[in-house]
């Protein structure tokens, strides 16, 4: 029996082996890799207040909250972060695939 969800970074040879691997199981960005990715276009002094913001992304009550969350974010700090909000943007849906499981968001 195939897991439902594999979460794990970014990495395409790790992507490309859970897909052959687990046909049919759903694949999620690592939050914790993807938030470390984006942090790395932040200034030291702003990462507390941004990861705070980032990480409200994540505990939305559905997806398209998240995805509400994640563009007020490019808006507030695109200009300041543009190399942080491409990396949000590009990796935001592979990092959203829980919602997809209603039995994680009752248990929320």
């Amino acid at each position: 029996m195939n897991p439902s969800l594999i979460v794990s970074d970014a990495h395409q040879g790790l992507v490309a082996a859970i897909q052959e691997t687990f046909p049919g199981s759903s694949w999620q960005r690592c939050n914790v890799h993807f938030m470390r990715n984006s942090l790395v276009h932040v200034p030291h002094r702003e990462k507390n207040a941004f990861v705070s913001q980032l990480k409200l992304i994540w505990q939305a009550p559905n997806a398209d909250e998240a995805r509400d969350l994640a563009m007020r974010l490019v808006e507030k700090y695109g200009k300041r972060f543009p190399k942080a909000m491409d990396t949000l943007e590009n990796g935001l849906e592979d990092s959203l695939a829980f919602f997809s499981f209603p039995h994680w968001i009752d248990a929320k």
